[in-house]
């Protein structure tokens, strides 16, 4: 238990260190997140914070917590300077996510709400992958490579290994690493353009 706490106190520090660039890129306008992607993540993050918590997910539900607070004062910080490109597809995410509620509380099925709690975050990267495509300077990037080591970290600091505890922090670290790759990719591509 004390090694699981103490990674997930790194992975919250890393969280931290990570979204200080972040949140000041958002606040001087450099960083320019996407309004909706952060209100999904905000949302599912708390939702899979509670499955992991009622499933036994210790200290790596901690990480879950810190990284939904982070995501809420993302997303109010994107009221101002954010992109708000808002698409149809985005407002089907949020139904979604707000479905999995019911589908865990009343139907007392968690392994589908935590599943389409995923499926939401993941379809959450779609509107911050399609800026970033777009310029990729307009995101972080010491952020997303932070979040792939913190996601692992996170894992680690599971107490219970089971689909609900595991499934949101294993897809979110490739998603990152996704992430980070595409900026990457792009920058070096636009540069030698």
């Amino acid at each position: 238990m004390e090694l699981k706490a103490v990674f997930s106190i790194i992975s919250i520090i890393l969280l931290i260190i990570g979204y200080i660039p972040y949140i000041s890129d958002t606040i001087k306008g450099v960083t320019r997140p996407h309004i909706f992607s952060y209100l999904l993540w905000s949302l599912t993050t708390f939702i899979i914070f509670a499955l992991q918590l009622k499933n036994g997910g210790g200290p790596g539900a901690w990480v879950t917590f810190a990284i939904g607070c982070l995501m809420f004062i993302v997303l109010f910080l994107s009221l101002k300077n954010g992109r708000g490109d808002i698409t149809k597809v985005d407002y089907l995410f949020l139904a979604l996510a707000i479905l999995t509620i019911p589908i865990w509380l009343i139907a007392k099925l968690p392994e589908l709400s935590i599943t389409l709690l995923v499926l939401v975050d993941l379809l959450g990267f779609i509107p911050g992958m399609r800026n970033t495509y777009c310029a990729p300077w307009s995101e972080t990037l010491s952020l997303y490579i932070l979040n792939s080591f913190r996601y692992l970290l996170a894992v680690l600091a599971l107490l219970s290994f089971n689909y609900i505890t595991v499934l949101s922090p294993l897809v979110s670290l490739l998603a990152n690493i996704i992430f980070v790759l595409i900026i990457i990719y792009r920058k070096r591509f636009l540069l030698n353009k």
